[in-house]
């Protein structure tokens, strides 16, 4: 598996249902052992995390199915990562 950082960014607010669905959905993948590492930037207007994927078609995939992308309230960039 390779690394991939999911990037995160909103200017919109968000509702404290979407925020649970998003957490959720990042609990998921983490009982999955997909999700490494996550968390929101200090400001508040977006956040991170490190997913496991096979190909950075599948890391997209993913992240396309986190409920804050998916509802259109946070945009996303995917990079594959070197990280060490």
């Amino acid at each position: 598996m390779t690394l991939f950082l999911v990037l995160l960014s909103r200017d919109q607010e968000v509702s404290h249902e979407l925020i649970t669905a998003h957490r959720d959905y990042l609990h998921t993948l983490k009982a999955q052992d997909r999700l490494m590492l996550a968390g929101p930037f200090k400001d508040i207007k977006g956040g991170a995390y490190v997913l496991k994927a096979d190909t950075l078609a599948d890391a997209r995939a993913l992240a396309e199915q986190d409920p804050l992308i998916d509802s259109g309230i946070a945009t996303f960039v995917v990079h594959e990562w070197a990280a060490h």
